[in-house]
């Protein structure tokens, strides 16, 4: 019965779209298009698929007219997509920053550029490179004046570990003042019966202080 009784409501309301006009059955037709248009609309928004969502905002307002429902998609979009945009751009400066502190710099530099180039229009990344870059000089300058203090206060240990740390980043003309200072912790330390294992192990040091301690 209950069948029957679904057949005969499908047919009544066969029967009552027949008997529309034209112009009711597009306005019907269209009123489920619009929906079904919001409905993509919603679900592009929802995936972030922005540009998609722009297309069919486009549509609701040029083909069916809605230009005030368009107009508050385009909106939703462009904050969505802001925020969206923002949040991953924090999140890839925050990666950088943390091969900052390990001091891994060359990764840091080559995120540091993919960053640059996925979000090109984001302050957040401007001068990114640069922030690295300046970690780095930083580091070093300070790696350098912990080197010359230690080498300064005979605390010869510290001074062979913060040489061999130091030589990553110096050039051989930047090592050049640092050769003589080297040279002589090495020799002290070899004067030093507990530092001459430690020695062994340190075959370059500032760009060949070493073999300026092996001529002392």
């Amino acid at each position: 019965r209950r069948e029957i009784s679904d057949l005969s409501a499908q047919i009544m309301r066969l029967n009552e779209m027949q008997a529309l006009s034209d112009d009711a059955r597009r306005v019907l037709n269209r009123t489920r298009e619009r929906e079904l248009l919001r409905k993509a609309i919603e679900e592009d928004i929802a995936s972030e698929d922005w540009d998609a969502a722009m297309v069919l905002v486009n549509e609701l307002a040029e083909r069916f007219g809605y230009r005030v429902d368009a107009e508050e998609f385009r909106e939703r979009i462009e904050t969505a997509r802001f925020q969206t945009v923002d949040r991953r751009v924090i999140e890839a400066v925050g990666s950088v920053d943390r091969l900052i502190t390990q001091l891994r710099w060359e990764e840091a530099f080559g995120e540091a550029g993919r960053v640059t180039r996925l979000y090109p229009d984001s302050p957040r990344v401007e001068g990114l490179r640069h922030r690295v870059e300046h970690a780095r000089s930083r580091h070093k300058m300070d790696l350098e004046r912990r080197f010359l203090h230690a080498a300064q206060g005979e605390q010869h240990d510290e001074a062979l570990a913060l040489v061999k740390e130091l030589d990553a980043y110096l050039t051989e003309d930047e090592a050049e003042p640092f050769r003589e200072v080297a040279g002589g912790v090495i020799g002290n330390a070899r004067e030093n019966p507990g530092g001459q294992f430690k020695l062994a192990g340190q075959d370059r040091a500032v760009g060949g202080a070493a073999d300026e301690g092996h001529r002392g």
